[in-house]
């Protein structure tokens, strides 16, 4: 595969993301999402030649072609109650934004997971799907 969304977090709620092709990256901060990695697609990279059968929302960097976007990261301060969710195209192109701030906003963990699957396979989902949820917490050391 030509996709890779990862982050790395820290105990003290630093933490950095980064994102190379088609997957995204969101923070979910006092009940506002935001996207904080976009996909890298042909409408997102304006100087990538796209052949004219392709949509605009195809990744750029499709495997074969010899072209890769740029591992740009992104640095965040996450404070308890944050979500920083990580997904594949298999979720953003079947579930907007709008519906997955409401999911974050009523679960999280596995539940918020299991909840944004179930929306795309609803929605005609038939790509694959990978959701990672991270949440912020405080926790009292012994």
């Amino acid at each position: 595969a030509a996709t890779l969304s990862a982050a790395w977090a820290f105990p003290d709620g630093r933490a950095w993301v980064t994102r190379i092709g088609d997957c995204r990256a969101y923070h979910y901060h006092q009940g506002g999402l935001r996207r904080v990695a976009e996909d890298q697609t042909y409408a997102s990279l304006p100087a990538e030649v796209r052949p004219a059968h392709m949509p605009l929302d195809n990744p750029s960097n499709m495997v074969g072609n010899g072209t890769m976007g740029r591992a740009d990261f992104f640095a965040l301060s996450l404070v308890p109650g944050d979500i920083l969710l990580l997904c594949s195209d298999g979720l953003h192109h079947f579930v907007n934004d709008a519906d997955i701030a409401t999911q974050c906003a009523l679960a999280g963990g596995d539940t918020l997971v299991r909840a944004l699957i179930a929306l795309a396979l609803a929605a005609g989902g038939d790509d694959d799907i990978a959701v990672l949820v991270l949440t912020r917490r405080v926790m009292a050391l012994p």
